[in-house]
Parts: structure tokens; sequence; C-alpha cells
């Protein structure tokens, strides 16, 4: 079959045609020529498509060259629009090119050697021939107009207009495949052609110079050769008009002539098929589509090729199927409307089969508004308690928090007995005292190592750890008093655990910081334990106990303590800082889709 440029790169799909893979391709690295020629495929007037083998790949492919007798400019940049424009159409529909490049001295470019009967040839054979007929019945021939007019929506969505469009141009698979071809007059939108219209012959039926197309397909706009006028519209006319010759084997255009088939477009004819061809028995709905997209006036056309498919899609599946699918779910609606006011009440199990009841509707009817807008409600109208099934899924979120604060914390002690050696080095002077801190901050690392390992945590291990790290500090006070290091490492420990524990027991982190500092302080007021301080005119003295403040591990012990203090809750705060942002980032991106819901249900409307 003839492509609107005068080449075929189509064959007719039968046992004979279609060949096993085959392995035993060319070396990557050969130096003999990729394509190797097999036989031509057609002529037209861009050139000659051949039938190549693909030496590295071992696959036939379609090679067109352009002809010798076309080396000019304008020819030249022709072709390789063509190519370019083809090549960057990815779609299923669209045939894929494959290598553009120069082979002595002629442009060329190959794409995929399609295989099966153009709808033209269909729509000759149907009549007469039962096979035909029956293989390509209506519907399936509606099924691949659809696929043809979202191709065609595709190729307008990256500003591509075919401009060629009829059923010698489409070509219809053995094994379901749809493809539009010939995209030689494709315009982009928005450049300026010039010379490249028209600039060398076409192939019979298609029409060179300032009107370019085929005559009895082309929309009036087209036909007058304004080409600031063409628009995705132009496509959709002659969608409409293949429409027309797919359901009643007949020439859109009655015109017989060239001449007067550009006639009758710009003045217009009748287009109805029930009155054309009433023996045909087109159905009203799809000669309603023919209608809309065939009128005068490109502004009241069907707005997109996507229309007309969503259009024919809407019969294929049914009127009345969807009817029953909206009525179905508009009673699923009412139904959830009734169970959110009931839930608004205090119902929790209302709410939930509100919720079920919505995605039902939704997945009868996807742009159902009423239930877009019910969906939107549930997701933003929250009830102010949780519900008892969340309520135990944050409980475990929480202990799982809590087990990672375990790991945490083992880090800490492990630290703070990173000093016992500077202590040492100090010199002591209470090895009670020494003991007594070294064991409870060993206890506190223990029992924190053994902790890390679970994935949850309860409550009662935190307060565990919460007061052994206490009692640690408050035996520190015996090292440099009640007010020296530890009020630091108090905040940052009572910090910690406030963090990670629910609010009623929050109370109970900040009273064991407080101990760690005011229970030491208030033992050395009542004379129970000697003073580690005393105040005079001259200063404030410290009065170790624990160990001695010799030389620079005294400083460096203080010094450290001191960077510890600073560094510890700015890590502490910049973690809890991370994780607010994180769940912000996901609540905000909730909303964010929740709100396309209300966007969508006003479109919708």
């Amino acid at each position: 079959m003839i492509d609107g440029d005068g080449s075929t790169f189509i064959s007719r799909t039968d046992g004979d045609d279609v060949r096993p893979v085959q392995l035993d391709g060319g070396a990557l690295a050969s130096s003999g020529p990729r394509y190797v020629f097999e036989r031509v495929l057609g002529r037209g007037g861009m050139g000659e498509v051949r039938l190549c083998k693909d030496e590295r790949v071992g696959r036939e492919v379609a090679l067109k060259v352009m002809g010798p007798e076309l080396s000019n400019e304008a020819a030249t940049a022709r072709f390789l629009r063509e190519a370019r424009v083809q090549g960057q159409l990815e779609h299923p529909s669209v045939v894929p090119v494959y290598d553009l490049g120069i082979e002595a001295g002629a442009p060329f470019f190959t794409m995929k050697r399609v295989r099966g009967q153009t709808l033209l040839e269909i729509l000759t054979l149907v009549d007469r021939d039962p096979a035909t007929e029956k293989t390509f019945n209506r519907r399936r021939l509606l099924a691949a107009f659809s696929q043809v007019c979202l191709a065609v929506d595709f190729a307008h969505s990256r500003g591509v207009l075919h401009r060629d469009l009829k059923p010698a141009n489409v070509m219809l698979g053995a094994f379901g495949e749809v493809h539009v071809l010939d995209w030689g007059l494709a315009r982009v939108q928005g450049t300026d052609e010039g010379a490249l219209g028209g600039s060398s012959a076409q192939a019979a039926g298609t029409l060179a110079g300032e009107v370019m197309g085929t005559p009895g397909y082309l929309a009036p706009e087209q036909a007058r050769g304004d080409v600031t006028a063409l628009s995705p519209a132009t496509d959709v006319y002659a969608l409409g008009a293949m429409l027309f010759e797919l359901l009643t084997r007949e020439s859109f255009n009655p015109g017989s002539g060239t001449t007067e088939r550009l006639r009758l477009t710009l003045s217009g004819f009748e287009v109805r098929p029930s009155v054309r061809f009433p023996h045909r028995e087109v159905p009203p709905e799809l000669e309603a589509i023919i209608v809309a997209a065939t009128a005068l006036s490109p502004h009241e056309r069907t707005r997109s090729a996507r229309a007309v498919s969503d259009a024919v899609e809407r019969y294929l599946d049914g009127d009345r199927d969807q009817q029953r699918r909206s009525a179905a779910a508009q009673v699923l609606v009412e139904s959830a409307t009734r169970r959110l006011e009931l839930a608004a009440l205090g119902s929790t199990p209302a709410r939930a089969e509100a919720m079920r009841e919505v995605t039902r509707a939704l997945g009868l009817v996807p742009d159902h508004p009423a239930a877009l807008v019910l969906l939107g409600r549930l997701l933003t109208e929250l009830p102010t308690s949780l519900p008892p099934e969340a309520e135990a899924e944050m409980e475990q979120a929480q202990a799982r928090a809590r087990g990672g604060a375990a790991r945490t914390a083992a880090v800490r002690y492990a630290s703070w007995l990173a000093f016992v050696p500077l202590v040492w080095l100090m010199g002591v002077r209470s090895w009670p005292l020494a003991l007594a801190e070294l064991s409870l901050l060993g206890c506190a690392l223990a029992v924190a190592l053994v902790l890390r390992r679970k994935e949850t945590l309860s409550q009662a291990a935190s307060l565990t750890m919460l007061a052994l790290s206490s009692g640690a500090l408050a035996v520190l006070t015996f090292l440099a008093g009640p007010f020296v290091l530890v009020p630091a490492l108090a905040a940052t420990n009572t910090l910690f655990f406030a963090s990670d524990l629910k609010a009623p027991l929050r109370p109970l982190a900040m009273a064991a910081g407080l101990a760690a500092v005011l229970v030491p302080y208030v033992l050395e007021l009542t004379g129970l334990v000697a003073p580690s301080w005393s105040v005079s005119a001259a200063g404030i003295t410290l009065l170790p106990r624990m160990a001695a403040f010799e030389g620079w591990p005294a400083q460096l012990v203080f010094a450290l303590g001191s960077l510890a203090a600073v560094l510890t809750p700015t890590l502490l705060v910049g973690r809890l800082r991370d994780s607010l942002s994180a769940a912000q980032r996901q609540l905000f991106l909730q909303a964010w889709h929740v709100k396309q819901l209300s966007v969508r249900a006003d479109q919708v409307r």
C-alpha cells in the first residue's frame, strides 16, 4: 500500500512474512555496511523506501533515502524534518525512527518495518470479503480509530499537526497494532516552514504548494491554504471524515474531482450518514461525533482528538452501562454522606464505612463530582479523637521511636564513661563515690545496650534509664558541686527523655533532672554531707571530694564537659527538628493531594 509520500514500508501479514527471532547478527565491530539491501518497498516524490537488514541488531528495517533529483536545501530540510518529527513522537502508534544519517551523499533514515493492512484496504475489502468483515468488525475498527485519535492527540500535545490523516495512512496489524503513518506533511506549530512547503512533488492524491494534504480530508482552513489558521482542530476534521468512511464504507466528500472536493470543503455539504447512507444504520451517537468533528468553523468542532476518542469510547462502553454505574455511584455517595453525619457525632465505624462507600463510588465513576468532594471532606474534616486502631498504631510507632532513643542513650552513656580515665588521672579522693558513679553509669549503659536490640521500647524501660542516669548525675555533684557541669548535663538528660515520654510522664523527667541537682544541694545545706563549695568575699571555692583538681586532667575534664553541654542539646534538638520537618513535609504533601481532589471536582463540575 502506498503512503502519502508515495513510498511503502508496510506489507500484509501472512504466515510467510512473520519470521522467527534470529540471534546470528553481525559483529558490532564489523567493517561492513550496517544496512544490507534486500528489495525496494516503494518509490515516491521524496525518494525511495527499501527493505534492509540491520546487521547489528539482526532485524528488518525500512530505510527511506532521499532521491538524488531532490538534492536541494529545501527538499533536504523537509526530509530531515519528517525524520525528526516522526522520531521524536515516541508513541506506540507512531512508527519509531531508528537511525538518521547520510549515505553516498544522500540523507536517509531507518524505521520500523510495520506489517498489516491499511484502513483503506480494510474498508475496500470488508463489504466483499467475509473473512475481512469477520476479522475487522465495527467494534474492532472503532477501537482502532480511538487509538488513532489518542496518537494524534499525543502529537498535538507535542505541538505537531499531521495534516494528512486519511484511511491510507492508518495501518492495523494482525496482533493489535495500530499505526499512524506518513508524517511527511507534519507541521510543528510555532515554526515557519517557508520554503519547506511543497518543494517536491507529492504522491497521487496529495496536493503540493500552499494547499498541502489530501482533498476530501482537508479542513476548510487547510483547503484555503491559510497556514496561520491551522490548529489541532484541522486534524480533528480529518478524523471526523475518517470516522464517516469507517462507518459507511463510502467517501466522506461527495465531490468527483479535486476541484469539486475543494469547493465542497469550503462551502460545506451534508455529513450525516443517516441522510446520505441510511442503509448503513450508523448509530446516532456516532453520527453526532462526525457532525461535531467536521464543523466548518474550527472553533465549533470537537475541542481535541482526545475528546473524539473519549466520545467513541463512551459509545463502546455503552450509555446504558454508564448510566447504571452513575446511578450506583450516586446511591453510594448519598449513603456515605449520611454516615459522615453520624461520624460527626462520634461514630468511628460510620466514618470507616463512609470511606469505603466513597472509594467504591469512585471506582464506578472516577470523576463523580460529589464523591470527590465527599472524599475531600473525609480527608480534611478529621475527628477529634483517634480511632482505637489508629491509637494502637501510633503507640506502636512511639514505642519504635523509644527503641531508637535507647540506641542514642547508649552512645551518650558511653561518652560519659569516657571521662573516667581523666578523673582517675586527676587523682581519686573517694573511691566509694567514684565506684558509685562508675556503677550507675555502667548500669545505665548496660540497660541501654540491652534495650537497643529491641524494636520497640516500653515507658517503664525509658523510666529505668532515666532513674539510673539521674542517679549518676546526682553522684557527679561530688566532683565539683551541684552547680558546675551537672545542671547542663541534667538539662540535656531531661530534654532527651521528655522528648520520648508521653505527656503524663514528662513531669517525672523534670523531677528527676531537678532532683539530680537539688537533692545533693539540700543534703549539703542540712549538713548531712560535707559541702562541696563555699562562698566568701574572695569568691567561690570548689571543695572536691571525689577527685582532686590538679594539673591538666582537671582542666581537660571541665573543657570537654562544657563542650558536651553545648553540643549535646544542639544535636538532640536538631534531631527533633528534622523529625518535625519530615512530619510536616508528609502532612503538607498529603494536604496537597487532598487539594487536588477538590480541584479535580471543580473541573468535573
